[in-house]
């Protein structure tokens, strides 16, 4: 197979694939990946340029970077089976182009998502975005450990003309990757908004309703999220959003996916499940506190939490179903015995880290499919609360709460969970928060928690 030969440059890789496809007479995947120098935030940017239907952002809090612009190859599914259709058609296209890759997350990866239900109803807001949506991006920047790599995969014809093709492809590179010397200013823009709750009072009435339920005995746990809306003057910056994001909360997970025109885009504390090699990687996130004002205020704040009977009870539902789900496709689950705090600017957590030895045909997609919804996005039993949760909420969730990431060729990758999140659209956003439910939690306690929830992407959007 051609792509398993290594190039001396991109231009013989696109002349050898065209080559190749006039002699199988069919449309062949070239992929080529070459060391450059490119700040993320600085190609995403200069990607308006292109004016592609698709980019992706993805960064983690241990430097891990990949911007995707374009699209070779877009995923989509929907119902109960999105996560196998997704894996299915994935796994059957690396198979027909035999890539070869040295470093993770280069090379083919798709970038994406999913929706929180698997079938979503029929919320205009969220039209552009399918109940599954994984992407393989024509251009991808990764960025880890101070190296960065450019990825081109593209699509070849019979009917290519391999001068032109080269000199396209070649022009749009070069846009990605030009230097930009007024990247301060054009990312520090200041946006006035104008924000507005959604549904408040409904919303406290569903948490009582929810509580209610839970002293009866039908559930232990629910996870109820509302909306804000929010509008300016004009279209919302997204790189600027992202860049104050990185800069304001270093410890999350950011993200943008943009998808014909419409971004959602969000900074998460919380990882859903990464792969890397035959090790699986989880996050227990729930129950949560302020900051304090004061180093003495913060460390009494959280060791409040770290003691507080109802949040250690709707942090362990979270610990004991993940755990259970790791069962299904780990061989050993380790877990410590306490939790710890995880701080962000704006609020902290009780958060417990989980790791599992893979079985041998472990995938990424299928621990996704086993996991989520966790209990720390919908509730306990799982079933009963995503059903009371459609009942509840006054809103869509779409892709919020739900998983979001991406998985390269050799099936490493990682997915996040889409909280601390929005969907922009234009001048518009729509903001989402949630929190967890239980029998003895207050609607207006909880609706103060939410009120923390929302900082992080308002005081992103206001330049707080």
């Amino acid at each position: 197979m051609i792509d398993d030969l290594k190039y001396a440059s991109m231009a013989e890789a696109f002349i050898n694939g065209v080559q190749k496809a006039k002699q199988e007479n069919k449309d062949k995947l070239v992929t080529y990946t070459m060391e450059c120098e490119s700040q993320p935030l600085q190609f995403y940017r200069n990607s308006e340029k292109l004016k592609m239907d698709f980019r992706h952002f993805w960064s983690d809090p241990e430097g891990v970077t990949l911007v995707g612009v374009g699209s070779t190859l877009d995923l989509t599914a929907d119902g109960h089976s999105r996560f196998d259709s997704i894996q299915t058609r994935w796994l059957a296209f690396l198979k027909e182009h035999q890539i070869s890759i040295e470093h993770a997350g280069t090379g083919p990866v798709l970038m994406g998502g999913f929706s929180f239900n698997p079938v979503l109803t029929a919320a205009e807001e969220w039209t552009n975005y399918p109940a599954a949506a994984m992407v393989l991006p024509q251009f991808l920047l990764t960025q880890r450990e101070n190296k960065a790599w450019l990825t081109v995969n593209k699509r070849v014809t019979p009917k290519d003309d391999p001068k032109a093709l080269i000199a396209t492809i070649e022009e749009q590179k070069n846009m990605l990757l030009a230097d930009r010397t007024d990247e301060e200013g054009y990312f520090q823009t200041h946006q006035d908004l104008q924000v507005t709750a959604l549904f408040p009072t409904e919303w406290k009435a569903s948490v009582q309703k929810a509580v209610d339920k839970m002293k009866a005995g039908e559930l232990e746990k629910i996870v109820l999220s509302r909306a804000l809306r929010v509008k300016k003057e004009g279209s919302l910056n997204i790189p600027a959003l992202l860049y104050r994001l990185k800069q304001q909360q270093p410890n999350s997970f950011v993200f943008a996916i943009e998808r014909f025109g419409d971004a959602f885009v969000g900074a998460t504390p919380e990882r859903l499940v990464k792969r890397e090699g035959t090790k699986f990687y989880a996050d227990a996130l729930a129950g949560t506190a302020s900051r304090g004002g004061t180093q003495a205020e913060d460390e009494a704040l959280g060791q409040g939490l770290l003691n507080d009977k109802k949040n250690r009870q709707e942090h362990q539902f979270v610990v004991k179903m993940i755990k259970d789900d790791f069962e299904a496709f780990c061989d050993k689950v380790i877990i410590p015995d306490r939790p710890v705090l995880y701080k962000t600017r704006d609020v902290q957590h009780l958060y417990t880290p989980i790791y599992g030895h893979g079985k041998p045909d472990a995938h990424l997609l299928d621990a996704i499919s086993k996991i989520h919804p966790t209990p720390a996005m919908g509730g306990t039993p799982k079933e009963k609360a995503v059903a009371l949760i459609s009942e509840l909420e006054s809103h869509e969730r779409g892709w919020y709460s739900a998983p979001v990431g991406w998985i390269d060729s050799n099936g490493n990758g990682e997915f996040s969970v889409a909280i601390r999140s929005g969907l922009i659209r234009g001048n518009e956003a729509r903001l989402f928060a949630g929190c967890g439910i239980v029998s003895d939690s207050s609607p207006t306690e909880e609706f103060k928690e939410t009120e923390m929830k929302f900082r992080p992407m308002l005081n992103a959007l206001k330049e707080e």
